[in-house]
């Protein structure tokens, strides 16, 4: 999760491509940190309820296990860089036909 007081366009693509969570900007409401602290928490505590489900479930082999940690880390890195880098492309896209 990233505050700033210098938001723009491209740190916000950026920070976004490099996996945080939420991005937001100064002034902020309170209101509005504690829902994206929340979602945050929520995810996170998503992410390690899949693991132990997947270390307990006997559809991995034994030498995988130890590993799903890092599994899932480098497939959600990928969903959201790949993600990001979609909308970079559309956005490029639509830009070049102005």
């Amino acid at each position: 999760m990233i505050i700033t007081g210098y938001a723009s366009l491209e740190t916000a693509a950026r920070a976004i491509t490099l996996g945080v969570s939420a991005y937001l900007s100064k002034p902020l409401a309170l209101a509005d940190l504690l829902v994206q602290v929340e979602k945050a928490v929520a995810t996170r505590l998503f992410h390690l309820k899949s693991i132990s489900l997947m270390q307990e479930s006997d559809s991995f082999a034994p030498h995988l296990k130890g590993h799903l940690g890092d599994m899932t880390s480098l497939y959600h890195f990928f969903t959201k860089s790949s993600c990001c880098r979609w909308n970079c492309l559309k956005s490029s896209a639509l830009s070049c036909r102005k």
